[in-house]
């Protein structure tokens, strides 16, 4: 089973308890903004159900093979995205590129 948490980013909501989180394998976005945002795992953490190294690594990490994701059937792979401004520029951008390339979409002068 896959988790994806994309709802809540503040510390003090979440979307899914702590059995879900301790069950897992935590995957994240970006380590600094989980440690201030990531409701699920904080709340974990203060419930004594895991520690910070509960995070098995970054998506980045999974991409570059640097971390593995699944190791078994039974596993439960959850990611906790609380988003990257970086990565929503580059997503834009390319985005921007393709209509372009296409003919698509409306100039607006601001």
């Amino acid at each position: 089973m896959h988790v994806n948490l994309v709802g809540s980013s503040a510390a003090d909501s979440r979307e899914a308890d702590d059995d879900v989180v301790a069950r897992s394998r935590f995957f994240i976005d970006f380590r600094p903004s989980t440690m201030d945002q990531a409701g699920e795992l904080l709340h974990a953490i203060t419930a004594g159900r895991v520690t910070e190294e509960h995070i098995v690594g970054e998506i980045g990490e999974v991409l570059a093979g640097s971390c593995v994701g699944r190791t078994s059937a039974e596993d439960i792979t959850l990611y906790k995205s609380l988003g990257v401004a970086a990565q929503d520029i580059v997503t834009a951008r390319h985005i921007f590129h393709l209509a372009e390339q296409k003919g698509l979409g409306t100039v607006a002068t601001l």
